[in-house]
């Protein structure tokens, strides 16, 4: 069987654990061996496998953003309202917002694998002790502090940055969201539950963007910092953080663990932490938003019973969510995973599951966002901080596309 993944590297332990776990289920039935293959370019192979009669046996998705409502409508994928009646598996064995960014209609069309706390901010304690700093920044005027302190050059180049330059959260749609948070910004009208109507020009976005632009300009300019990232190492921000070449960052968990393994052996092996990402005057707390990754079945896959057994251990069983998390670090969807109980005191975990438990920021999520251009995300983010454009300008092109998509959808 075969198992398409999105773009990790066949080395990485988020592939190893999810490999690991299907192991463990052949182990136990030899006809369900399956392979995780790299499905790149994402989705392009996948539509054009799906189209020509000859998809996968399972294949994730990301939950947020609209692709399971996308594909769903358009058929792609299964609907799994039987397989999950069967199972006798239903809301109450998943976390509420994995669940219902993977429903369409009121229909289950695929199974929530792992759900990703966006973002705790991991930090070096060592680092920001040497400049003093003794707690993680709670408040944005904090990190500026942390970030001044933390800056360090070696002859004309950047040599440590404080934070994760803010830009590179995770591909421009995350490190936006992520930061209209922070700012108490988002993509709709304040305490408006709908997710057709934007409002881009809302005081937080034009904080968030502003201060990502004041963010490069202070710390040598865009370029500068780009050309800094290049020598963390082949694995990037996990290097970053792991060679203290950055002393703080948003990250995943399943990147958190990887970037202490780069730590061993370095005199900050020892030296992480979490903490809930810092704010701006006047936002709530923890502004956290949930993603991860998800799975289904497509239509057209040649044995459809024999992918569900798999996924229903990968996504629905306290075995097969165990093992792979064990090893890749990212957290269950399903609740009753025993990774939940053996990590319950760690303290780097439970910031995670606290992130995750009270995240507040809304995701969009339906039909439509799948179809707003990767490059409008692009452009609004990267031409602001490189000041080659004005922000509320950005802000107001970047409406006109997204609200045009969201349109088309609901007219559809």
């Amino acid at each position: 069987m075969q198992v398409w993944q999105p773009g990790w590297s066949a080395t990485s332990d988020i592939v190893k654990g999810y490999q690991q776990s299907l192991d463990m289920l052949a182990a136990k039935n030899s006809k369900l061996t399956a392979q995780v293959q790299l499905g790149t370019p994402f989705p392009d192979k996948f539509l054009t496998a799906s189209a020509a009669g000859t998809p996968p046996d399972l294949v994730f998705i990301p939950p947020e953003g609209g692709w399971p409502q996308n594909w769903a409508n358009k058929q792609i994928i299964k609907n799994l309202d039987s397989n999950f009646q069967q199972a006798k598996l239903s809301v109450n064995d998943y976390f509420a917002p994995a669940w219902q960014g993977s429903l369409f209609q009121g229909h289950q069309y695929v199974m929530p694998i792992e759900v990703d706390p966006n973002f705790p901010l991991v930090y070096n304690k060592a680092l920001l002790q040497e400049v003093g700093i003794t707690q993680p920044p709670a408040t944005v005027t904090e990190l500026d502090d942390a970030n001044q302190k933390l800056y360090r050059k070696t002859g004309n180049d950047i040599s440590r940055l404080g934070i994760f330059p803010p830009w590179m959260t995770y591909g421009s749609g995350n490190a936006l969201l992520t930061y209209f948070g922070v700012f108490g910004g988002g993509y709709f009208p304040p305490g408006s539950t709908d997710q057709t109507k934007l409002d881009m020009t809302q005081a937080g976005n034009v904080a968030a963007l502003s201060w990502m632009k004041k963010y490069a300009d202070q710390f040598g300019g865009y370029d500068a910092i780009q050309a800094f990232a290049k020598t963390w190492g082949k694995d990037g921000y996990v290097d970053g953080v792991g060679h203290a070449f950055l002393a703080m960052g948003p990250m995943v968990s399943a990147n958190y663990t990887s970037a202490v393994k780069a730590a061993k052996g370095s005199a900050y092996a020892d030296s992480f932490a979490a903490a809930v990402m810092p704010v701006a005057s006047g936002v709530k707390p923890d502004p956290g938003w949930l993603g991860g990754w998800a799975m289904g079945i497509p239509n057209g896959a040649k044995r459809p019973d024999d992918s569900w057994t798999a996924l229903a251990w990968l996504g629905g069983s306290a075995e097969g969510t165990d093992a792979w998390a064990e090893i890749n670090g990212f957290l269950p969807g399903f609740k009753s995973s025993p990774y939940f109980t053996k990590k319950a005191s760690d303290p780097v975990v439970s910031v995670y599951i606290k992130v995750l438990q009270d995240a507040y920021v809304v995701a969009p999520s339906p039909l439509g966002w799948q179809d707003i251009p990767a490059k409008a995300y692009d452009t609004l983010l990267l031409d602001t901080v490189q000041g080659k454009t004005d922000i509320n300008t950005a802000l107001q092109q970047f409406q006109q596309v997204a609200q045009a998509a969201l349109d088309k959808a609901k007219s559809s």
